[in-house]
């Protein structure tokens, strides 16, 4: 369904420039890189799972940079994303809290939140927010996540798919099927 996943693109939020959590001068330039990075591996043919934390910016610039971007794209709704009506306005051609897709014949959650609070970009500190909203285990299925904000992409059964795990860019559909393939699946 899906050719390729990502998570907490953040276009627009300055505080990751200030605080250092992202290697760039400016938030003109992380934004320059993500619209780069997404458009040298995603063509207009294809279909995005963005999983949420999508624009800390205006309606009208995150809809310009919603244009910018190739593809169709579909919204896993994380906890910094407007209302769904307003993500459809902006461009998104569905939106949804989780959806459940078939990866490497595994059946794979896609959530924005992990299930258990987790310590994000790469700190101890831990995210417990939004525990309503965090998906359950379930035997014999992934879990596929952003929200942390970490570089690690795989841990226990789970996948995450933040741009800081994937270098800013999707992670496409054929590297997220090698991660589930590598998995333990009970």
């Amino acid at each position: 369904m899906f050719d390729a996943y990502w998570s907490d693109p953040h276009f627009g939020h300055r505080l990751l420039i200030e605080k250092k959590y992202r290697p760039f001068d400016s938030v003109q330039a992380m934004n320059r890189a993500l619209v780069y990075n997404y458009n040298r591996h995603i063509t207009n043919d294809m279909t995005v799972a963005w999983l949420g934390d999508c624009f800390f910016t205006t309606m009208p610039v995150a809809c310009d940079i919603m244009k910018a971007l190739n593809g169709r794209k579909f919204l896993i709704w994380g906890g910094h994303d407007k209302t769904f009506s307003a993500m459809l306005r902006m461009g998104f051609c569905g939106v949804t809290q989780t959806m459940d897709v078939r990866l490497a014949g595994v059946t794979c959650t896609l959530c924005h939140f992990p299930h258990t609070g987790t310590p994000k970009h790469d700190t101890e500190e831990v995210d417990e927010r939004f525990p309503e909203l965090r998906p359950h285990r379930k035997r014999g299925q992934v879990l596929i996540h952003g929200h942390t904000h970490r570089t690690q992409k795989v841990k226990d059964r789970t996948i995450n798919v933040s741009v800081d795990a994937w270098d800013f860019r999707p992670a496409m559909r054929g590297e997220i099927e090698q991660l589930v393939e590598g998995m333990r699946i009970e």
